[in-house]
Protein backbone atom coordinates (compact mmCIF):
# COMPACT_ATOMS: atom_id res chain seq x y z
CA UNK A 1 0.00 0.00 0.00
CA UNK A 2 1.33 3.50 -0.91
CA UNK A 3 2.22 6.18 1.66
CA UNK A 4 -0.63 8.62 0.70
CA UNK A 5 -3.18 5.88 1.33
CA UNK A 6 -1.62 5.02 4.68
CA UNK A 7 -1.63 8.70 5.71
CA UNK A 8 -5.26 9.13 4.68
CA UNK A 9 -6.27 6.08 6.70
CA UNK A 10 -4.49 7.39 9.80
CA UNK A 11 -6.16 10.79 9.45
CA UNK A 12 -9.54 9.15 9.00
CA UNK A 13 -9.14 7.09 12.15
CA UNK A 14 -8.12 10.15 14.22
CA UNK A 15 -10.99 12.22 12.88
CA UNK A 16 -13.46 9.46 13.67
CA UNK A 17 -12.21 9.33 17.23
CA UNK A 18 -12.44 13.12 17.53
CA UNK A 19 -15.97 13.17 16.18
CA UNK A 20 -17.03 10.60 18.69
CA UNK A 21 -15.60 12.71 21.48
CA UNK A 22 -17.41 15.85 20.23
CA UNK A 23 -20.79 14.14 20.17
CA UNK A 24 -20.22 12.77 23.64
CA UNK A 25 -19.41 16.17 25.17
CA UNK A 26 -22.16 18.65 24.26
CA UNK A 27 -21.08 21.19 26.90
CA UNK A 28 -17.65 22.03 25.38
CA UNK A 29 -16.95 25.50 23.94
CA UNK A 30 -17.88 26.40 20.34
CA UNK A 31 -14.19 26.57 19.34
CA UNK A 32 -13.85 22.88 19.90
CA UNK A 33 -16.96 22.20 17.88
CA UNK A 34 -15.49 24.26 15.06
CA UNK A 35 -12.33 22.20 15.28
CA UNK A 36 -14.33 19.04 15.13
CA UNK A 37 -16.18 20.34 12.07
CA UNK A 38 -12.94 21.03 10.37
CA UNK A 39 -11.78 17.59 11.38
CA UNK A 40 -14.86 16.08 9.82
CA UNK A 41 -14.21 18.00 6.65
CA UNK A 42 -10.66 16.76 6.64
CA UNK A 43 -11.97 13.23 7.22
CA UNK A 44 -14.28 13.54 4.22
CA UNK A 45 -11.46 14.93 2.17
CA UNK A 46 -9.24 12.07 3.34
CA UNK A 47 -11.93 9.56 2.43
CA UNK A 48 -12.22 11.12 -1.00
CA UNK A 49 -8.47 10.97 -1.44
CA UNK A 50 -8.57 7.37 -0.23
CA UNK A 51 -11.22 6.55 -2.81
CA UNK A 52 -9.21 8.29 -5.51
CA UNK A 53 -6.06 6.46 -4.41
CA UNK A 54 -7.94 3.16 -4.47
CA UNK A 55 -9.28 3.90 -7.96
CA UNK A 56 -5.79 4.84 -9.16
CA UNK A 57 -4.34 1.74 -7.52
CA UNK A 58 -6.98 -0.41 -9.17
CA UNK A 59 -6.21 1.27 -12.50
CA UNK A 60 -2.48 0.66 -11.98
CA UNK A 61 -3.15 -2.96 -11.08
CA UNK A 62 -5.36 -3.35 -14.15
CA UNK A 63 -2.75 -1.76 -16.39
CA UNK A 64 -0.06 -3.96 -14.83
CA UNK A 65 -2.21 -7.06 -15.42
CA UNK A 66 -2.86 -5.93 -18.98
CA UNK A 67 0.84 -5.29 -19.51
CA UNK A 68 1.68 -8.68 -18.03
CA UNK A 69 -0.87 -10.29 -20.31
CA UNK A 70 0.55 -8.39 -23.29
CA UNK A 71 4.03 -9.57 -22.34
CA UNK A 72 2.79 -13.14 -22.12
CA UNK A 73 1.03 -12.77 -25.46
CA UNK A 74 4.13 -11.21 -26.96
CA UNK A 75 6.25 -14.03 -25.56
CA UNK A 76 3.84 -16.60 -27.02
CA UNK A 77 3.92 -14.81 -30.39
CA UNK A 78 7.70 -14.66 -30.18
CA UNK A 79 7.88 -18.39 -29.47
CA UNK A 80 5.49 -19.10 -32.35
CA UNK A 81 7.52 -16.83 -34.63
CA UNK A 82 10.73 -18.59 -33.50
CA UNK A 83 9.22 -21.99 -34.25
CA UNK A 84 8.03 -20.77 -37.64
CA UNK A 85 11.45 -19.27 -38.32
CA UNK A 86 13.08 -22.59 -37.41
CA UNK A 87 10.75 -24.39 -39.82
CA UNK A 88 11.53 -21.88 -42.56
CA UNK A 89 15.24 -22.25 -41.89
CA UNK A 90 14.96 -26.04 -42.09
CA UNK A 91 13.02 -25.74 -45.35
CA UNK A 92 15.66 -23.32 -46.66
CA UNK A 93 18.44 -25.74 -45.70
CA UNK A 94 16.62 -28.57 -47.49
CA UNK A 95 16.13 -26.36 -50.54
CA UNK A 96 19.83 -25.43 -50.55
CA UNK A 97 20.80 -29.09 -50.29
CA UNK A 98 18.45 -29.98 -53.14
CA UNK A 99 19.85 -27.10 -55.21
CA UNK A 100 23.42 -28.20 -54.53
CA UNK A 101 22.55 -31.78 -55.55
CA UNK A 102 20.81 -30.48 -58.66
CA UNK A 103 23.84 -28.39 -59.58
CA UNK A 104 26.06 -31.43 -59.02
CA UNK A 105 23.82 -33.54 -61.26
CA UNK A 106 23.89 -30.84 -63.94
CA UNK A 107 27.69 -30.65 -63.73
CA UNK A 108 27.91 -34.45 -64.07
CA UNK A 109 25.55 -34.39 -67.06
CA UNK A 110 27.59 -31.60 -68.67
CA UNK A 111 30.76 -33.63 -68.10
CA UNK A 112 29.20 -36.72 -69.65
CA UNK A 113 27.88 -34.61 -72.54
CA UNK A 114 31.36 -33.20 -73.15
CA UNK A 115 32.81 -36.73 -73.11
CA UNK A 116 30.10 -37.94 -75.49
CA UNK A 117 30.73 -34.97 -77.79
CA UNK A 118 34.47 -35.71 -77.80
CA UNK A 119 33.80 -39.40 -78.48
CA UNK A 120 31.39 -38.48 -81.28
CA UNK A 121 33.99 -36.15 -82.79
CA UNK A 122 36.59 -38.94 -82.69
CA UNK A 123 34.12 -41.36 -84.23
CA UNK A 124 33.32 -38.90 -87.00
CA UNK A 125 37.05 -38.38 -87.67
CA UNK A 126 37.61 -42.15 -87.75
CA UNK A 127 34.63 -42.56 -90.06
CA UNK A 128 35.95 -39.87 -92.36
CA UNK A 129 39.36 -41.58 -92.40
CA UNK A 130 37.73 -44.93 -93.10
CA UNK A 131 35.72 -43.40 -95.92
CA UNK A 132 38.87 -41.86 -97.34
CA UNK A 133 40.70 -45.18 -97.06
CA UNK A 134 37.77 -46.96 -98.67
CA UNK A 135 37.76 -44.49 -101.55
CA UNK A 136 41.50 -44.97 -102.03
CA UNK A 137 41.05 -48.75 -101.88
CA UNK A 138 38.25 -48.54 -104.46
CA UNK A 139 40.43 -46.42 -106.71
CA UNK A 140 43.30 -48.88 -106.30
CA UNK A 141 40.94 -51.76 -106.99
CA UNK A 142 39.68 -50.03 -110.12
CA UNK A 143 43.26 -49.47 -111.22
CA UNK A 144 44.16 -53.09 -110.51
CA UNK A 145 41.10 -54.31 -112.38
CA UNK A 146 42.05 -52.13 -115.31
CA UNK A 147 45.60 -53.50 -115.18
CA UNK A 148 44.26 -57.01 -114.85
CA UNK A 149 41.95 -56.48 -117.80
CA UNK A 150 44.91 -55.22 -119.82
CA UNK A 151 46.98 -58.24 -118.76
CA UNK A 152 44.12 -60.59 -119.64
CA UNK A 153 43.83 -58.94 -123.01
CA UNK A 154 47.55 -59.34 -123.62
CA UNK A 155 47.47 -62.90 -122.29
CA UNK A 156 44.55 -63.75 -124.52
CA UNK A 157 46.39 -62.30 -127.48
CA UNK A 158 49.54 -64.29 -126.62
CA UNK A 159 47.44 -67.40 -126.06
CA UNK A 160 45.76 -67.01 -129.40
CA UNK A 161 49.12 -66.34 -131.06
CA UNK A 162 50.66 -69.40 -129.40
CA UNK A 163 47.72 -71.60 -130.37
CA UNK A 164 47.90 -70.34 -133.93
CA UNK A 165 51.63 -70.99 -134.02
CA UNK A 166 51.20 -74.51 -132.68
CA UNK A 167 48.38 -75.23 -135.12
CA UNK A 168 50.45 -73.89 -138.00
CA UNK A 169 53.46 -75.95 -136.98
CA UNK A 170 51.33 -79.08 -136.70
CA UNK A 171 49.81 -78.39 -140.06
CA UNK A 172 53.17 -77.98 -141.65
CA UNK A 173 54.43 -81.09 -139.91
CA UNK A 174 51.60 -83.14 -141.35
CA UNK A 175 51.93 -81.59 -144.80
CA UNK A 176 55.74 -81.75 -145.07
CA UNK A 177 57.67 -85.01 -145.56
CA UNK A 178 59.29 -86.50 -142.55
CA UNK A 179 62.82 -86.29 -143.96
CA UNK A 180 62.65 -82.48 -144.24
CA UNK A 181 61.98 -82.03 -140.46
CA UNK A 182 64.53 -84.64 -139.55
CA UNK A 183 67.06 -82.89 -141.78
CA UNK A 184 66.40 -79.38 -140.37
CA UNK A 185 65.63 -80.12 -136.71
CA UNK A 186 67.30 -83.42 -136.20
CA UNK A 187 64.09 -84.84 -134.58
CA UNK A 188 61.45 -87.20 -135.75
CA UNK A 189 57.88 -86.06 -136.47
CA UNK A 190 56.41 -87.77 -133.38
CA UNK A 191 58.81 -86.09 -131.09
CA UNK A 192 58.02 -82.67 -132.61
CA UNK A 193 54.30 -83.25 -132.20
CA UNK A 194 54.83 -84.14 -128.55
CA UNK A 195 56.75 -80.93 -128.02
CA UNK A 196 53.93 -78.91 -129.64
CA UNK A 197 51.31 -80.64 -127.46
CA UNK A 198 53.33 -79.85 -124.33
CA UNK A 199 53.61 -76.23 -125.44
CA UNK A 200 49.84 -76.05 -125.94
CA UNK A 201 49.25 -77.54 -122.46
CA UNK A 202 51.54 -74.92 -120.95
CA UNK A 203 49.61 -72.20 -122.76
CA UNK A 204 46.35 -73.57 -121.33
CA UNK A 205 47.74 -73.83 -117.80
CA UNK A 206 49.13 -70.29 -117.79
CA UNK A 207 46.15 -68.67 -119.40
CA UNK A 208 44.67 -65.88 -117.18
CA UNK A 209 40.94 -66.03 -116.48
CA UNK A 210 39.00 -62.89 -115.35
CA UNK A 211 37.59 -63.65 -111.88
CA UNK A 212 37.90 -60.32 -110.02
CA UNK A 213 34.54 -59.01 -108.63
CA UNK A 214 33.31 -55.58 -109.62
CA UNK A 215 34.34 -52.80 -107.20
Amino acid sequence: MSKPIQRALCVGVLLAMAAATVFAEDKKPSKEREAMRRAQQQLQQAQQELSAQKAQFAKIESERDAEKKDKENNAARARAAGAQLAQLQAALDDANKALAQRQQDIAELEKRLAQSSASLARTERDLAQHKEQLMRAQKELIGKNQSLNACESKNAALYDAGKSLISECKARTIAAPAWSFETVTGKRRVELENILEQARDQFDDNRLMHSTPNP
